[in-house]
C-alpha cells in the first residue's frame, strides 16, 4: 500500500481549503508522513533494567533500550557481563503472548539468541561458549511482534508443524514495503520447504534471511520470487527439524 493513501482524505480537504494542485498536496502529505515515522522511531524508549550482573553500552554502543511502535517491540544497544543467562525482564505491556526466540550477534561475530517469555523474562543463549554472550550481546536490529494481530497464518506443507517449544503459529504480514514473520516451525520429515508464500508476501528477487535454529544454531530461509521458502542449516539439518524460529525475520519487497 502506498504510504500516502491513508492521507488522501486530508489531501482533499487541503486542496479545497488552499486551492492547491493535487500533486503538491500529496507531496506535502508524503513528506509529513515520512518525517513523522523518522521522528517516532525510538521517540519514547524505555531503558532496560538489568539483572544478574548484566550491564549495557559495551563497545561504545547505545544504552540498551526497548520500545513498542505500530505493534512491533524493538530493541537497540548492547549488553555485556552477566553471571547467568537471565539479563532483564520486560514490562508487561511489551511481553509476548508466547515464547519468542530471536537471533543476536555476539563477541567475535558468533551467534546467539534471546529467549523472551510471556512473563517478560529475557534470557541470553549462545551457540558456542556463554563467554561470547558475556563479552558482547548486540540488541540492535532485534524486534518481534508480541501478538498475532494483523498477521496472516502461513499454510504449512511437507509435514512441518506449528509452535514448537511453546512459541506461536507461523504467520506473516506486510506493511511499508516489507514482509514480517512471526512464530516457529518444526518437522520430523526431510523436506526443507515448510510453506509457499502467497503473492502479496513474495519478494521481487530471491531473498536470504537469517533464522534461529535448535540450540541457538544458525540457519537461513531462502525465499524465492515464486513464493517457495526453504530452510537451510549451517551445520546439521536436524537443527532445523528440531526448531526453526521465524520471529525477528523480515525482508523488504
Amino acid at each position: 500500500m502506498n504510504r500516502c493513501e491513508s492521507f488522501q482524505h486530508l489531501a482533499c480537504i487541503l486542496r479545497r481549503s488552499f486551492g492547491l494542485m493535487p500533486g503538491a498536496v500529496l507531496l506535502v502529505a508524503c513528506v509529513t508522513l515520512a518525517s513523522t515515522l523518522a521522528v517516532a522511531q525510538f521517540s519514547t524508549p524505555t531503558q532496560l533494567v538489568f539483572q544478574n550482573g548484566w550491564v549495557d553500552a559495551g563497545f561504545t554502543t547505545s544504552h540498551a533500550m526497548v520500545q513498542e511502535s505500530n505493534g512491533i517491540v524493538q530493541f537497540r544497544g548492547s549488553i555485556e557481563g552477566g553471571t547467568t543467562s537471565v539479563a532483564f525482564t520486560l514490562p508487561a505491556a511489551l511481553s509476548p503472548a508466547t515464547n519468542v526466540y530471536i537471533p543476536v550477534d555476539m563477541c567475535n561475530a558468533t551467534k546467539g539468541r534471546l529467549l523472551i517469555q510471556p512473563s517478560g523474562v529475557v534470557s541470553v543463549q549462545a551457540e558456542t561458549s556463554f563467554s561470547n554472550a558475556q563479552c558482547f550481546t548486540s540488541l540492535d536490529g532485534v524486534w518481534y511482534a508480541p501478538n498475532p494481530a494483523g498477521y496472516s497464518a502461513l499454510a504449512l506443507i511437507n509435514g512441518w508443524t506449528n509452535a514448537p517449544f511453546s512459541t506461536s503459529n507461523a504467520a506473516a504480514a506486510n506493511a511499508w514495503g516489507a514482509v514480517y514473520f512471526k512464530g516457529a516451525i518444526a518437522t520430523t520429515g526431510t523436506n526443507s520447504q515448510p510453506f509457499t508464500l502467497v503473492p502479496r508476501f513474495r519478494p521481487i528477487t530471491n531473498v536470504y534471511v537469517n533464522v534461529d535454529l535448535c540450540n541457538a544454531t544458525k540457519g537461513r530461509l531462502i525465499i524465492q520470487t515464486n513464493g517457495v521458502v526453504t530452510v537451510q542449516a549451517e551445520t546439521s539439518f536436524s537443527n532445523a527439524q528440531c526448531f526453526t524460529s521465524l520471529d525477528g525475520v523480515m525482508f523488504v519487497q
